[in-house]
Formats: structure tokens, C-alpha cells, sequence
């Protein structure tokens, strides 16, 4: 049974235009005290009702849209985008949503793959020691039972991510690298430490600090 806002609620955010759903993610005027458990719906139901089925993949769809040119985030604050971006990637956030199985395979492995424009053209840029970039991968790995195939792509982002002239986006690979429990994390370390492109000292001893945790 699906409580509170009901089906006429989720008609409302099936309806957004990319546009509306950038201002309803992003805008602080917007209620956004609501989520998805008010349906009664939990995590591991083996499908979600239809409408919300629905939502989730097109907002999928403007989530990879936005992480691939986020120049439409340029309008807002840092403690605005901070803060969104916790709504975003939280418990009952869209992101967190990248391991059900029942969502499309593409989509998820797209809206990975295109964090690495975000981290790129917008992250690297946020304030040296943002705690959302650095929570980025806590936020999508915890708690989840994820595919191999979604760990092979989280592994490849965090790849391209490692490498970026950016303290902000350094540390968040590394931190993703060290939830991600991924077998080839330990070489592309070595790899990373041997190139010495750690953008500052703490980059350099937090990356000297995972080696033992990625044997």
C-alpha cells in the first residue's frame, strides 16, 4: 500500500522536465522533506510500484544528463550544491539507488560513468576538503549489494577520477577505492604513488595510508 503523497505526489515528479527536476533538486525553496519510504516501499521488495519505477529511471536519465555538463549548477551556491548533493546521494536519495537490480543496468552504468564530468567540470572546483566529494563513494557504496558489472564501472571511474590535478577529487577516489573492495584497487595504488601526482602531502599519506587496507 503506498501512504502520505500517494500517486498524485509521484505524477507531479514523473512529469518534471529536466529543467524543473534541476530546480526541484537544487532549488532551496523547494519542499524536499519527503522520501521514497513514505510509500511504505522497502529497499530489498523485489520491485517498486510502477509510477516510482518510473521516477527513478528518468531521473536516471537527468541525473547522468546533468553529471555529463553540470555548467546548469553554476547558478547556485556551494552550500546549496553541498547540501543537494546530500539529498541526492543520501539513504532515500536517487543515487543510492544505483544497486537495485530491478532499475536498468545501462542506466545505472551510464550515471557512473558520467560522474566523471562532474568531478571534472564542477567537483574539483568546490572548496578544498568538501565533505560531500569526499563522502561521494560512502554514500553510494555503503549498506549496498552491488553487481559486479556496477563495480567493474565504479572501479573505472574512480580510475579516471584518481588522476584529476585536484586535491578534492584525489582524496574521494582514494576514499571510494578504500568502500569499494575491488581486487585491482592495490595496483592501481602502486600505479597512482608511483607517477607522483598526489596534488598535496595529505593526498600523498592518506594514498600511503590505504596501501595495507588494499593488499
Amino acid at each position: 500500500m503506498l501512504v502520505k503523497h500517494g500517486e498524485s505526489f509521484s505524477q507531479n515528479l514523473q512529469n518534471l522536465t529536466f529543467y524543473e527536476w534541476v530546480d526541484f533538486v537544487f532549488s532551496p525553496a523547494k519542499d524536499k522533506s519527503w522520501s521514497w519510504m513514505e510509500w511504505e516501499w522497502e529497499f530489498d521488495d523485489p520491485k517498486p510500484p510502477l509510477f516510482l519505477y518510473a521516477i527513478l529511471n528518468r531521473w536516471l536519465r537527468f541525473t547522468t544528463q546533468l553529471f555529463r555538463k553540470p555548467l546548469f549548477l553554476s547558478s547556485y551556491t556551494d552550500a546549496e550544491i553541498e547540501a543537494d548533493f546530500g539529498f541526492l546521494l543520501g539513504f532515500d536519495g536517487l543515487l543510492h539507488w544505483l544497486g537495485h537490480h530491478n532499475l536498468s543496468l545501462a542506466l545505472r552504468k551510464a550515471c557512473i560513468l558520467s560522474m566523471v564530468g562532474l568531478f571534472q567540470n564542477h567537483l574539483s572546483s568546490l572548496p578544498e576538503n568538501s565533505a560531500i566529494v569526499y563522502m561521494w563513494w560512502d554514500l553510494l557504496i555503503f549498506g549496498q549489494k552491488l553487481e559486479d558489472e556496477i563495480k567493474d564501472v565504479m572501479f573505472e571511474t574512480l580510475s579516471q577520477i584518481l588522476v584529476m590535478p585536484s586535491a578534492n577529487c584525489q582524496w574521494s577516489a582514494l576514499h571510494g577505492l578504500e568502500h569499494l573492495e575491488y581486487p585491482g584497487s592495490s595496483i592501481l595504488l602502486e600505479e597512482f604513488l608511483q607517477q607522483h601526482i598526489c596534488v598535496t602531502e595529505n593526498v600523498a599519506r592518506y594514498a600511503q595510508h590505504l596501501r595495507p587496507k588494499l593488499l
